[in-house]
């Protein structure tokens, strides 16, 4: 996946509260959107596209990087 990618809660997945590892004390919730997700739990997540995710904006990335 694209570093870029974020993620939801899947419909009907309840709201998750970590209590041990690296994100310990960590809630995530249904409807928020997060860049990051604790690998356990990555069942529980949908991969969604940010916005502008289209093919024009790869060639527009690439032209920034110069």
């Amino acid at each position: 996946m694209r570093q870029d990618t974020r993620f939801r809660l899947k419909q009907n997945e309840p709201d998750i509260e970590i209590v041990d590892g690296p994100f310990a004390g960590r809630t995530f919730k249904a409807g928020e959107i997060y860049a990051e997700i604790p690998p356990a739990e990555a069942a529980r997540f949908a991969a969604i596209e940010p916005a502008g995710s289209d093919e024009g904006s790869v060639e527009e990335d690439r032209g920034g990087e110069e």
